[in-house]
Formats: C-alpha cells, sequence, structure tokens
C-alpha cells in the first residue's frame, strides 16, 4: 500500500478562517442588531484515502450570537442547525453555499476556493431558511425554559412588529497566529472573546457542568427522558460555545 500511494497528491493542508455573523431584527422600538466573531478551520479529504471520508470538515471556535431585544428578551442563533426545521444549517455550513459558491461555480477546487474567500472576504446575505436553530428563554437564568422559533416568524414569539430584516455573513480573513504554531492554535481573538462572554453573561448557567444542567431540565421537554424529548433539541453546551473550553 505504501507504493502504491507514493506517487499519489498529499492532502491539501487544513485552512482557516475568521467570520463575522450579523442579525438585524426590526422592531417597533427600532432595529436592534447583534452580531458574533467565530474561527472556523476546514479540513480536506482529498488526498489518497480521500475517498473513504468527509470531502470537506470543520472545526468550529466560538459562540452563539446574542440580538438584544430589550424587555422583549434575547434571541440567540445557535451554532448548530434546528433539526425540525428544513434547509436549516449550523454555522459551519453558511461557508461553502454561501460565501464559496462563486468560487465553486468558477470550477474552482475546494481548498483554492476558500483561498479565494479568505482573500475577497465577501460579506454576503443568508436566507432565514438557512439559519442554524434560533433559541429564547424566556427565563434566561433557567434553560428550562428554551423555546425554538421559526425565523420567519419572530412576531408569533416577541411581538407585533418584530421580525429579521436580514443576516449577513462577513469573511475577516485569517486568524492571527503564532510563529511556528499549529494551525488551531492561534493567538486570541478578542472579538471571539466578547462573543463568548456575551453569551455566558446572557445565560450563565452554560457554565455549569452538564449534570447540574441536566439537573435543571429534569421534568420539562428537554430532559431526555420526557416522552416530549425530540433528539437535537435539548440544551447542550456545545451548540452553544465550541472551541474554548466551556462546551461539555
Amino acid at each position: 500500500m505504501t507504493l502504491a500511494l507514493a506517487g499519489c497528491a498529499k492532502e491539501s493542508p487544513p485552512r482557516a478562517l475568521l467570520y463575522r455573523l450579523t442579525i438585524t431584527v426590526d422592531t417597533p422600538e427600532g432595529q436592534k442588531v447583534g452580531s458574533s466573531v467565530a474561527r472556523l478551520w476546514i479540513g480536506f479529504g482529498d488526498g489518497p484515502l480521500g475517498g473513504m471520508g468527509a470531502a470537506i470538515f470543520f472545526n468550529l471556535k466560538g459562540a452563539a450570537t446574542v440580538v438584544d431585544l430589550g424587555p422583549r428578551g434575547y434571541l440567540l442563533c445557535l451554532l448548530w442547525r434546528d433539526e425540525l426545521r428544513r434547509g436549516s444549517t449550523g454555522q459551519e455550513g453558511l461557508l461553502v453555499p454561501f460565501a464559496a459558491r462563486p468560487y465553486r461555480d468558477r470550477n474552482m477546487k475546494m481548498p483554492q476556493a476558500i483561498d479565494a474567500v479568505v482573500e475577497a472576504r465577501p460579506k454576503v446575505s443568508i436566507p432565514l431558511k438557512s439559519l442554524p436553530a434560533l433559541v429564547r428563554f424566556r427565563d434566561p437564568s433557567q434553560p428550562s425554559t428554551a423555546e425554538w422559533i421559526d425565523p420567519a416568524n419572530l412576531d408569533a414569539v416577541f411581538g407585533p412588529g418584530v421580525a429579521i430584516a436580514r443576516v449577513d455573513y462577513e469573511i475577516l480573513g485569517k486568524p492571527p497566529m503564532k510563529p511556528g504554531a499549529k494551525l488551531t492554535d492561534e493567538i486570541e481573538v478578542p472579538e471571539i472573546t466578547a462573543s463568548v462572554a456575551r453569551l455566558q453573561a446572557v445565560i450563565p448557567w452554560i457554565r455549569l457542568p452538564k449534570e447540574k444542567i441536566a439537573e435543571m431540565v429534569k421534568g420539562s421537554d428537554l430532559d431526555p427522558y420526557s416522552k416530549n424529548f425530540y433528539p437535537g433539541r435539548g440544551v447542550i453546551a456545545r451548540y452553544y460555545i465550541s472551541g474554548v473550553g466551556d462546551e461539555h
């Protein structure tokens, strides 16, 4: 096998980029805007054994996007998809079909398309149907009060006149790196740290051990042992924070 693969092309080295997700919401009190910055690491399964695994895979460092709607509460756009909403994708899944699509349409291979995206730093609009899971907590201190929201019907939860005006996905370039460091060992990015801190301030229980969170949702529809529980709609920390040591 070693001899057979000796002349084959090696797997493309991974890439990394920073992106900002911004959500603008119309309310009777005026527009409310929330944004978050995250680091996305992209690996490629295009080596000699590429056909045996995923063609592209991701590692994300960041937190859910928070929009403060004042007395109406908080709108959270999670890192994970809404598994009950057709077309929904996780934040990592926004890169290829939206930011990278123009370059893929030029028949670029995926690694080169990602390089082009990082160089161009596009800002693209995301359709509501493709958004990750949207959640609000009736009581942000209690994970059991989570409600999943239809992005096209925010008024059903937050009141008349509340609607998403637009969602922007912007590539910010490469993350800063320490000399000689591995690709995932980037220098701290203040915007990512701020995004994580913002989420933790809104739902402070996210920092608790998973056993404690399980106790807090016991008996609710978010309890995995509840007859009304639906997989993918539990309160799982990695849906809210990833890559910073607080997910479990």
